[in-house]
């Protein structure tokens, strides 16, 4: 089942990156949930777009359910990857926004 999210961006000033590189805030909003937000920090190239940076924010899940999986196969189910745990994130649909 798809979950629905509304997503919003902002570049921020950051001093010592490489030319044509940018620091980026994203925040994601739970269409059912409007209260939850989560946020996000991004450091990509200039060129960048939102779809880019959300899919790079949607394979995270991906790669703590991997944690997840070996901390199992190797007995370590009792240790935590995250604050949060590991989940697998459901398909994301979006609709995007940048901050004026």
């Amino acid at each position: 089942m798809p979950r629905w999210d509304d997503w919003a961006w902002q570049a921020l000033p950051f001093r010592d990156l490489p030319p044509g590189w940018q620091q980026w805030l994203l925040a994601r909003r739970s269409i059912s949930q409007p209260d939850e937000i989560a946020y996000y920090f991004a450091f990509a190239p200039v060129t960048v777009t939102l779809e880019e940076v959300i899919r790079a924010a949607g394979t995270r899940w991906q790669v703590e359910a991997g944690f997840e999986l070996s901390k199992q196969g190797a007995g370590l189910v009792g240790l935590a990857t995250t604050a949060s745990g590991a989940r697998q994130a459901p398909h994301i649909k979006c609709r995007a926004a940048r901050f004026q």
